[in-house]
């Protein structure tokens, strides 16, 4: 249990901490036979099923791509899509093993916020009242995500999730110490997440969570009192966050839909133009990256050939490389996930992958290791786990 809270914990920092806590955990999961769970898992559960078939999929794209030179280092990133749904569903864990690594992910994450704000203002030598400035406080939230060497879509994602957690916590803590402690974590990572300035995990973070208060206000009536508080709270929140000009500017290109203007346009334009020229199969995974700098050139988008971009939309992504077959899988998957959200009916559960699916609209989450540790960790933690396992411990 220690091992996989470690593992959870390490989820928002550099990628080869994690690394070298799955080594023991592989190794546990090896050497106590967690492996032989993993046959009758597969059979019960479509979730993980289709985990199986996407990495299938994934992997029958990579060997038979053109391109040779970085097939095994593909391999190797997308290798979480199979081993983490594996090894954590098979541990059987209990609803509150899986509370506690849910509170350990918030603690992790919440330190990485207090470590990201405090280095960041040292080593770019900077004080609080230097973001009264707006260009300083529009450059502090371009910069803050470098101290974990973390994207900042990856980092708001994290953080988004954290919020959901902590609310799910808040009305299930009966102690009224307690439930403001929590509170106030809330806020500081609410404030952190504007700070941040990802407009699509802010966006859906609060949508979530406005929808979520008004449903309790409507149907559980002795709820009233505390969702409208922490509905106002959210909103109140949600307001001082926009007070960032970053994140002010970017919701302001949605409001007044950007169009050709949005710097995602050319990429979403590519993308869509490789898809339709390789609709049943894709490019190929290794291959795809290649044709996308081509397009970009075409387009003379400077941007995108020197950082190459990918085309910031999972399914643009999945369609382009693996073609529709791996887009109806990848889809079926989310729909499974949806369908077991329904039915346990919890918050987290439900904002987990409305987030991820909101997420997914204007980033490529599963190009990278850390969008695919992610969402295939807690895939695992939240939804391959069946009612009746839920009761046995670990």
């Amino acid at each position: 249990m220690w091992v996989m809270g470690a593992f959870v914990a390490a989820l928002p920092l550099p990628y080869r901490y994690g690394n070298l806590i799955l080594i023991p955990l592989l190794l546990y999961w090896l050497a106590a036979g967690r492996y032989k769970n993993t046959l009758p898992l597969i059979k019960e559960s479509a979730v993980i099923k289709l985990f199986v078939l996407f990495f299938g999929i994934v992997l029958l794209s990579i060997v038979t791509s053109e391109n040779f030179n970085y097939r095994f280092s593909f391999i190797e990133r997308y290798l979480g899509l199979l081993v983490f749904p594996l090894i954590f569903s098979s541990f059987q864990l209990t609803t509150n093993d899986v509370s506690k690594l849910l509170k350990i992910f918030v603690v992790s994450c919440s330190v990485c916020a207090i470590y990201s704000l405090i280095s960041t203002f040292i080593v770019y030598e900077m004080t609080p009242a230097d973001l009264s400035i707006e260009e300083n406080f529009g450059y502090f939230s371009w910069i803050l995500p470098e101290t974990l060497n973390l994207k900042s879509n990856y980092y708001s994602w994290f953080v988004a999730f954290c919020l959901i957690i902590i609310v799910e916590i808040i009305f299930q803590t009966p102690k009224r110490h307690v439930q403001i402690l929590w509170l106030i974590l809330f806020c500081f990572l609410f404030v952190f997440l504007g700070v941040l300035s990802s407009r699509t995990s802010f966006i859906a973070a609060v949508l979530i969570l406005v929808i979520y208060f008004a449903r309790l206000a409507i149907q559980h009536k002795f709820r009233v009192g505390k969702s409208l508080i922490i509905g106002i709270v959210v909103i109140g929140l949600a307001l001082v966050s926009l007070q960032s000009p970053f994140l002010k500017a970017k919701i302001g290109g949605v409001i007044t839909g950007g169009g050709q203007s949005d710097p995602r346009y050319i990429l979403f334009q590519c993308g869509w133009q490789i898809f339709s020229e390789n609709v049943l199969f894709g490019t190929g995974i290794c291959d795809v990256e290649d044709l996308a700098l081509s397009c970009y050139k075409t387009f003379n988008d400077v941007e995108a050939i020197e950082k190459e971009y990918n085309f910031h939309n999972v399914f643009i992504q999945v369609g382009a490389s693996m073609g529709i077959i791996g887009l109806t899988i990848l889809i079926a998957l989310i729909i499974a996930i949806i369908l077991r959200a329904k039915e346990v009916g919890r918050l987290t559960h439900i904002g987990f992958i409305v987030l991820f699916c909101f997420a997914c609209t204007t980033e490529s989450l599963l190009t990278r290791n850390k969008g695919i540790s992610f969402f295939s960790t807690f895939s695992a933690l939240l939804f391959i786990l069946k009612p009746h396992e839920e009761n046995t411990t670990c």
